[in-house]
């Protein structure tokens, strides 16, 4: 088109792209044909022309383009395009989409879903014919075949094919392009409460940097763990996204929510100028719902939580009723038919009918008892005893068949079928206990018990001298393995298995790669030691070096000699002894001593020949609330035959920059390493302040700010080290500035008063 109009429509020509503007003629044609672009508007430099010009279609290019072409076409005419299907459903572009349902309705549309086009093959596609005229869409559905051919193969005899009026979705909530609903379904879902009405459906909070904030509760000390459960402490409960879970959640994530969440308030505030949002919902039980995914699924919040973006929740009066009907096909149907892609978002679930089934805390109740089970054999668990039967995928698919039962139809007979527990789950049961992790009985041990291993160490050699597997508390460990140790036919015995394989294949999964026993390695795995990031102490490395690995070298090296003397003491000619594998076990161990040695007393090397090294030296520390992955780092060249992503972490460590632009100042490990630079962070920036308790001295406009905003959530002067002489220098030697902080406060809170009222 462009050549014959004898333009270029290329962004350098800015002339010719003026002459096209006026080329065309408002309310001029017959037929407007297009395939406007698969993007949002935030991807231009100047979004100005388009916010004014198309106010209700600015959210992208293929809705402006649209409204323009409505704008184009004359009484009578059609607009025909190939497009991204989202603007038919998504809540943004709610305004929009009802104008031109009701101006220019389709006629006719093929849904091709994804996959519709070789050059785009991860962009769901719809192709449209508007009418001005169109009383009745003719709507061919060729989603579900895969690959463009077999859509092509689909539409020439469409199997799907449905009519809908385009008046009538106008009419619906957020007026959604629901072709698959009959005028009787529609009809239905107008005269339904829907569950917005009688629930607040929020989004959850973002924290601006998870890997600070968020903890597995592994992670942490079971101190702190139990601490979160009963509404205390520093770390409190977190729902992030579904991740495969149903019905119910469990306590998958902690949040760090000192001081009523000041790091996380001053973080937000710094990236985004916000506040947490949804913070009126924090601590309410709920239901949490799955934002990304194909298939809508939702779970009651097992412990008052704080929600995350991807953990958006409904809060209703009835949450037993709310899960058994946000689990139902038939509302399954509807969120998807509402929303057919892959992200739900709360203007979905509130559009939800609202129908309650009689039955639903019948059902509950025995979900949440088979959960209950499910969750005292699951090792990952807060609620973890030890290893046992569960019923639990049993009773989700016995759930499902309840709540999409027909209309008065009885409950399904329960007769629970229990999966055993695999080698794998034993077997790490086993290893925890010989640890110290567990105590003998079940449960997560808050102290090692006396029969645990000395300094939670288990180490474990290559060589033919006793390891720690000889200990009698490493019996149970091995009797396990008899029976299991079938499953993993590929290693020679119980030694071989926890070198070369247990970590990889059992540990490292089952803690979703934030493992709790890190596994100190020579460089070919000849000798490992498990050590319990829980039972840790400042001379951990000390001690493995004590007690375990220079006796073993000295054995070791006494063997050696001893072969070398008695293969020179045989006749000439006669077989010699091949001493070569034991000189190479000497070798290999005194490299690892050295390794060790050096992280113990002054920090590992650089993660590259010329890269950035530490600033000083230091013996290592752990700090549990720093998290497995900033606590790995330093211990790289001791995981790295195991484990690569530590050396990673370190690199993030020794940079400013860290993974995605969110660097590791606000550990203790980056102050123990690098003071002088997070020293300067601190000067600088009140998010690394905050982390370091270095707020009133470095920023304590920030810190006055923010201590009348939380009110009773702190102490006046936080816990903070000589927060109270800074709060009393600020206030001597800025007593304007803290008045104006103090009034622009003040007006704040009456304005909010005055809202409120107004709401009420």
């Amino acid at each position: 088109m462009a050549n014959d109009l004898g333009v270029t429509l290329g962004a350098k020509q800015l002339a010719a792209g003026v002459r096209f503007i006026r080329l065309t003629r408002k309310e001029g044609y017959h037929l407007v044909v297009g395939n406007p672009p698969y993007f949002g508007t935030q991807a231009l430099a100047d979004t100005r022309y388009i916010d004014h010009h198309y106010p209700q279609s600015r959210e992208n290019l293929c809705t402006a383009m649209l409204d323009r072409s409505m704008q184009l076409l004359r009484r009578g005419g059609y607009i025909a395009t190939v497009s991204a299907r989202n603007w038919l459903y998504v809540s943004q572009l709610n305004k929009f989409r009802s104008r031109v349902l009701r101006q220019h309705g389709p006629c006719c549309a093929v849904d091709l879903g994804i996959g519709g086009f070789n050059a785009l093959p991860g962009v769901e596609v719809m192709m449209t014919v508007l009418h001005a005229a169109a009383a009745e869409a003719v709507v061919v559905d060729v989603a579900n075949q895969r690959g463009p051919a077999a859509k092509a193969a689909a539409l020439l005899c469409p199997s799907r094919v449905y009519r809908t009026r385009p008046d009538k979705l106008a009419r619906l909530p957020g007026s959604p392009f629901v072709y698959q609903w009959s005028e009787a379904f529609i009809e239905q879902y107008e005269s339904s409460q829907l569950l917005g009405t009688v629930a607040p459906v929020r989004v959850g909070m973002k924290t601006s940097n998870n890997p600070r904030f968020v903890r597995k509760p592994w992670e942490l000390s079971p101190a702190a763990v139990a601490a979160a459960t009963t509404g205390g402490g520093d770390w409190v409960p977190y729902v992030k996204g579904a991740a495969g879970k149903a019905w119910l959640e469990p306590l998958s994530d902690l949040v760090s929510w000192r001081e009523g969440g000041l790091e996380v308030r001053v973080a937000l505030q710094a990236a985004y100028k916000q506040t947490p949002q949804g913070e009126k919902q924090f601590f309410k039980r709920g239901v949490a719902y799955s934002t990304i995914g194909r298939r809508f699924v939702a779970r009651a919040h097992r412990y008052p939580s704080i929600c995350d973006v991807a953990g958006s929740s409904v809060f209703p009066p009835d949450v037993p009723a709310t899960v058994c009907l946000l689990n139902s096909r038939r509302c399954r149907q509807v969120v998807q038919a509402l929303n057919p892609t892959i992200n739900f978002q709360v203007g979905d679930v509130a559009r939800v009918p609202y129908r309650l089934d009689r039955k639903a805390k019948a059902i509950f109740k025995i979900v949440e008892r088979a959960f209950g089970e499910h969750e005292r054999a699951r090792e990952t668990s807060v609620e973890f005893v030890r290893p046992g039967p569960s019923c639990w995928r049993y009773t989700q698919a016995w759930a499902q068949r309840a709540v999409d039962r027909p209309d008065g139809q009885r409950l399904p007979p329960y007769r629970p079928e229990y999966d055993a527990p695999d080698a794998a789950v034993q077997l790490s049961f086993a290893v925890g206990v010989a640890l110290g992790r567990f105590a003998g009985a079940g449960g997560v041990a808050a102290q090692a018990p006396a029969t645990a291993l000395a300094h939670g160490l288990l180490f474990v050699s290559a060589s033919d001298f006793p390891d720690t597997l000889a200990q009698p508390v490493c019996a149970p460990l091995l009797e396990c393995w008899q029976r299991l140790g079938a499953a993993w036919r590929s290693f020679a015995n119980l030694n071989d298995f926890l070198r070369r394989g247990f970590f990889e294949k059992v540990h490292k999964p089952m803690y979703q790669h934030r493992p709790i026993y890190f596994p100190l390695s020579s460089a070919n795995k000849h000798f490992v030691a498990y050590a319990a990031i829980h039972r840790w102490q400042d001379d951990t490395l000390q001690i493995l070096l004590d007690e375990h690995l220079v006796p073993e070298r000295q054995r070791l090296e006494k063997a050696l000699k001893a072969a070398r003397i008695s293969r020179q003491s045989r006749p000439h000619g006669a077989s010699k002894d091949n001493d070569e594998p034991l000189a190479s076990l000497v070798a290999e161990l005194r490299e690892f001593i050295e390794c060790v040695a050096q992280v113990a007393q002054r920090g590992p090397p650089a993660a590259e020949l010329n890269g950035a090294a530490r600033e000083r030296d230091a013996c290592y520390a752990m700090c549990l609330s720093d998290g497995v992955m900033v606590n790995s780092a330093a211990l790289w060249p001791l995981l790295w035959p195991q484990w690569k992503e530590p050396k990673k972490y370190w690199r993030n460590l020794c940079s400013r920059q860290g993974p995605k632009g969110k660097h590791f100042d606000w550990s203790a490990a980056a102050a123990r390493y690098f003071p002088t630079r997070v020293e300067e962070g601190c000067a600088s920036d009140p998010v690394v302040a905050v982390a370091h308790r270095r707020l009133w001295r470095h920023h304590p406009e920030v810190a006055y700010r923010w201590e009348l905003t939380l009110g009773d959530g702190c102490t006046p002067t936080f816990s903070e080290p000589n927060a109270a002489h800074w709060r009393k220098r600020f206030m001597a030697h800025a007593p304007d500035v803290a008045d104006a902080i103090r009034r622009r406060h003040d007006t704040l809170v009456r304005r909010r008063t005055k809202k409120r009222r107004a709401g009420a």
